[in-house]
């Protein structure tokens, strides 16, 4: 639930990036730059992100709906990234953005959880016999 004092139109973050350029991320997007956030979509492919910027549309996921000028979709935006979570997911969405040449860190609630993984380069205990690169820890 949101902090008493927080208003239902506030939203504690100047930007956001979503992940996933379909329907509901774009949807997503739209919500939060509706509450004046400056928002980027990642999605999958280049051409996508050129379509839907030049249209202010995305055509194929959820037609006849404009994004507002303070939303863009993107290929990568970011050559940093955090990934909170170490589980299989953070795991591997921390894989995805490393593929892209971000620079990495996912951040675990274990110490000896990260040792670990950082030691092993594998996260053995949510994603076994998967490698992790170099630029991600």
């Amino acid at each position: 639930s949101m902090p008493e004092n927080m208003e239902d139109s506030e939203l504690p973050v100047a930007r956001a990036c979503v992940i996933g350029g379909g329907a509901f991320g774009t949807a997503l997007g739209m919500v939060l730059a509706s509450k004046n956030a400056k928002v980027m979509v990642w999605v999958r492919c280049p051409d996508q992100a050129a379509e839907v910027n030049k249209t202010r549309e995305n055509k194929k996921y959820l037609p006849g709906v404009s994004m507002p000028e303070n939303m863009e979709d993107s290929e990568l935006p970011v050559a940093r990234a955090c990934v909170i979570g170490g589980g299989a997911f953070g795991t591997a969405l921390g894989m995805v953005l490393a593929s892209k040449n971000a620079k990495v860190m996912v951040w675990v609630r274990c110490p000896d959880q990260a040792a670990e993984v950082n030691k092993t380069r594998e996260n053995k205990k949510y994603l076994p016999g998967v490698s992790m690169p170099e630029n991600m820890e």
